[in-house]
């Protein structure tokens, strides 16, 4: 099943854990209990989130979860285009819960990092007809734009 782009922002539906779990199914998937408890995890405490910060959570209750299996199912998820990797100026990999049908982009602090959310994306629907077209199968992309924020300027 492709992932098709999408600028229209989520609207009423199944739940956002219900519907990731359904596209993990799709793709013939597992779903294992630590990839809905990371899931549930990332889709209820929105924001951005470490590897590592996902993993200490999760641990909590799946006292043998490895870093390396958080990593892998991080990766895996965002390659569903079900988080978004955001790689910040100086900062580790960060990840993102992103309904079905929604995503934005971020405008970034070069000075303290701090980031906001962009709910406009730049790219028009041609863009991606046209890499369907040759295609070109795009699960995710991403955005970011660098400069110094009002505390920094």
């Amino acid at each position: 099943m492709a992932a098709r782009h999408s600028h229209s922002h989520a609207s009423a539906g199944p739940h956002p854990v219900e519907a990731a779990l359904v596209r993990l199914k799709a793709e013939g998937l597992r779903i294992t209990p630590q990839r809905e408890d990371i899931i549930a995890y990332l889709a209820k405490r929105r924001g951005r989130h470490s590897a590592r910060s996902v993993f200490e959570a999760i641990r909590k209750k799946h006292r043998n979860i490895s870093l390396d299996t958080v990593y892998r199912t991080l990766s895996t998820l965002a390659n569903l285009g079900l988080l978004a990797q955001i790689k910040l100026h100086g900062a580790d990999l960060q990840y993102e819960f992103q309904e079905a049908g929604h995503h934005h982009h971020h405008a970034v602090c070069l000075s303290c990092g701090q980031s906001s959310c962009l709910n406009v994306c730049p790219l028009p629907d041609k863009f991606f007809e046209d890499l369907e077209a040759n295609e070109f199968r795009v699960v995710s992309h991403a955005f970011e734009v660098y400069g110094y924020c009002a505390k920094c300027r």
